[in-house]
């Protein structure tokens, strides 16, 4: 109770990009992390063959960087 009023508690809380839950654990967004850099590698093995393997490796790193920063 806050101010007289009952305040629900959740599960989880997204906010700046990050998920937390109850225990203050960060569980629910590492594994929300996994997912969205998995879907984009697999995204890019479908341009994997137009590019060289440099571009592809600088690709996946500016993918996976930006996920991770």
């Amino acid at each position: 109770m806050v101010a007289g009023s009952n305040v629900d508690i959740a599960k989880s809380l997204h906010i700046l990009g990050d998920t937390l839950d109850s225990t203050l654990s960060l569980d629910q967004h590492v594994n929300s992390m996994v997912k969205t850099c998995n879907f984009h590698l697999q995204v890019l093995r479908h341009v994997r063959q137009s590019v060289t393997r440099d571009v592809a490796d600088n690709m996946a790193c500016a993918i996976i960087g930006s996920r991770l920063d």
